[in-house]
């Protein structure tokens, strides 16, 4: 008679070096025909132990082996790595004419997969051209989107292997969130400021081709309608500058400031209105135009009014211009698009600035000719102290 302990054994994928105790008054010996189990040592008269080795299982499914001792068999379980998924992308947006879209599925050939739809406008699943309802393996899965003929934006999602698959598409209106619309200058989403020029990213937002900044008829204003885009701030129509199908420059109504905490934001197009987002208000929220999109090299002049950069730096005692929106309320109040003329816009909260961490004395803040409400230069002393090089750091503070 033979006892074994443990009784049998369960071995994780890596596998690894086992003993088994084995308990008898016989003479005994081990072997085994299982190509990934591997006798160590063992073999006395009596009690003894048995070393043996069980290999990696690459494979997804368990598998039992086994080891005999003399007449007896003792089994060895593997457990198998399972079915794992790789589904991307997991989030698709459309505009509201539809179109086609594929979600590609990463897996053993041997683990199969489903589908789950429930709704009636993502049609036609199919993988290499045929509808099936349990793939197995790599594959590719393509689906239509329906055009949605509605005002509304709608949202389904789609179980793919067990994963979940957003599909957004929009109405015949456009496709934004309250993260995307950020600071025109500097890209940042957040509070947002009277005055400040904003850029909106989004689906279905405008024409294809863009259509750039116009004027109302006596040349002094930005319009407040663009390509048949229009974006309200609870119900105002604030003057854009730029419009496409993805992007709307739009600037905030000077109107919003006062004691107003938030905001609801529209764009209209073709007189058909989005859903509406909250945006939070700041009496200031400044940001400092740069040459590439919030990032990199400021869209600065020198005091001669060449462009700042690496091969032409400011001295030291010069001034620069810094360009900056987000400033705020003004003093006159400021007209929503209005072009700055002779008299100056300054804004209510005191502006400072530092120039490579060195506090800089502000020489001018407010409206420039030329440029519309919202934009503020600001005319920065370089200090004594401030470091040379090619990359020295300009912060603009507006009030708080």
């Amino acid at each position: 008679t033979y006892s074994f302990t443990p009784v049998n054994q369960s071995v994780q994928p890596p596998g690894g070096n086992f003993t088994l105790g084995i308990g008898t008054t016989c003479t005994w010996t081990a072997s085994t025909t299982t190509p990934w189990l591997a006798i160590n040592a063992g073999g006395t008269t009596g009690n003894g132990t048995l070393s043996y080795t069980v290999a990696p299982n690459n494979s997804v499914a368990s598998r039992t082996g086994s080891i005999l001792i003399n007449n007896q068999t003792y089994a060895v379980t593997q457990f198998g790595s399972g079915c794992n998924y790789t589904v991307a992308p997991l989030t698709a947006n459309y505009n509201a004419t539809g179109g086609q879209g594929q979600i590609s599925v990463q897996t053993d050939s041997a683990c199969s997969w489903t589908v789950q739809n429930s709704a009636s406008w993502i049609g036609n699943l199919n993988v290499g051209g045929v509808a099936v309802t349990s793939p197995s393996g790599n594959a590719t899965l393509t689906y239509t989107v329906a055009a949605n003929n509605t005002s509304q934006s709608r949202t389904t999602t789609l179980t793919v292997a067990g994963q979940s698959v957003t599909v957004n598409q929009a109405g015949v209106g456009i496709l934004f969130t309250a993260q995307s619309v950020v600071n025109g200058a500097s890209f940042l989403s957040g509070q947002i400021a009277p005055g400040e020029l904003i850029t909106i990213f989004g689906s279905a937002l405008g024409p294809t081709p863009p259509v750039g900044l116009q004027l109302t008829p006596d040349g002094q204003h930005v319009t407040t309608s663009l390509g048949g885009t229009q974006v309200l701030f609870d119900g105002v129509a604030a003057p854009i500058t730029y419009v496409s199908d993805t992007q709307v420059n739009a600037i905030v109504p000077f109107e919003l400031s006062g004691s107003a905490v938030s905001t609801q934001v529209q764009v209209v197009v073709q007189g058909i209105p989005s859903s509406s987002v909250t945006e939070f208000l700041a009496s200031s929220s400044p940001a400092i135009f740069t040459l590439s999109g919030g990032i990199g090299q400021g869209a600065v002049l020198n005091q001669d009014n060449s462009p700042n950069s690496t091969s032409n730096p400011a001295a030291v005692g010069s001034v620069l211009q810094v360009y900056i929106t987000g400033a705020g309320q003004t003093k006159p109040a400021g007209i929503d698009g209005q072009l700055a003329g002779s008299n100056p816009a300054q804004p209510l909260g005191a502006v400072t600035a530092t120039v490579g961490g060195v506090p800089a004395p502000v020489q001018y803040a407010g409206s420039s000719s030329g440029l519309v409400a919202g934009v503020t230069q600001v005319n920065v002393l370089v200090p004594q102290g401030t470091p040379s090089g090619n990359s020295v750091p300009l912060g603009v503070q507006v009030g708080a």
